[in-house]
C-alpha cells in the first residue's frame, strides 16, 4: 500500500449551537477549502450549513450541506446518540451522503455513476480525544465495502477559539476502486 499523505490547514468561522440540549441548532461556516477525508472537494472556498435538532436524552437528528466542485452540492442526512459514561463519551448512528449532481463526470466521479452511499458510525471520546469509525457496503455507489478510522484531538484556546488536529485511515475495495489505493490523510483546522 502506498501511503498518500495530505496536509490541509484550514480556517473555520462557524457560528453554532450550543452543546446538544433539546431544541433545534445551527451552523453556517466558510472554510479555505472543503476536503472530505484528505481529498479536495471544492477547488476553494465553501461554504457549509448545518440544521439539526437535539433530544434531551442524547438523540439527534439533522442535515449539513455544503459545495464540493466534484458532484455540486453535498447533503449530509444524520440521525444518532450521544451520552456521556462518567469521563466517557460514546455514541454512534448512520449517515447518508448525497450528491445532487452526482452523475456528471467530474474527478470524484470519471465514470459518472451515482455516488450517493450510507455509513453506519460508533464513536468513543475521552477529554480532548475522539475515535471514529464510519463503515459501508457501497463506499461512493461502488457496491463494496469501505471503512474511515479516524482520530482527533481538539485544543481549546480560549472560550471561542480551537485548534483540531486530525488523522485518519481510508480502506476497503470501494477505497481502492475510486483512490486507486488505500491512504491515510491529516489535517489542522482552526476553528472560531
Amino acid at each position: 500500500m502506498k501511503l498518500k499523505q495530505m496536509v490541509a490547514c484550514s480556517a473555520l468561522m462557524a457560528v453554532s449551537g450550543a452543546a446538544l440540549a433539546d431544541g433545534f441548532r445551527g451552523s453556517v461556516g466558510a472554510m479555505s477549502e472543503y476536503l472530505f477525508r484528505g481529498v479536495e472537494g471544492s477547488a476553494g472556498a465553501a461554504v457549509q450549513g448545518e440544521l439539526y435538532y437535539a433530544w434531551d436524552g442524547g438523540y439527534y437528528a439533522g442535515a449539513w450541506i455544503t459545495n464540493a466542485r466534484a458532484a455540486s452540492n453535498k447533503t449530509d442526512l444524520y440521525a444518532g446518540y450521544e451520552g456521556k459514561f462518567g469521563e466517557l463519551t460514546l455514541g454512534g448512528g448512520a449517515v447518508y451522503r448525497l450528491y445532487s449532481e452526482d452523475r456528471e463526470h467530474g474527478t470524484l466521479n470519471p465514470k459518472g455513476e451515482e455516488l450517493d452511499y450510507a455509513e453506519l458510525f460508533a464513536t468513543a471520546g475521552l477529554g480532548p480525544l475522539t475515535f471514529t469509525a464510519y463503515v459501508t457496503n457501497d463506499y461512493f455507489g461502488t457496491s463494496e465495502n469501505g471503512v474511515y478510522l479516524t482520530g482527533d484531538a481538539t485544543l481549546v484556546y480560549s472560550e471561542t477559539v480551537s485548534f483540531i488536529f486530525q488523522a485518519g485511515f481510508n480502506a476497503g475495495e470501494g477505497v481502492t476502486i475510486m483512490r486507486g489505493e488505500e491512504f491515510t490523510d491529516y489535517s489542522a483546522t482552526l476553528e472560531k
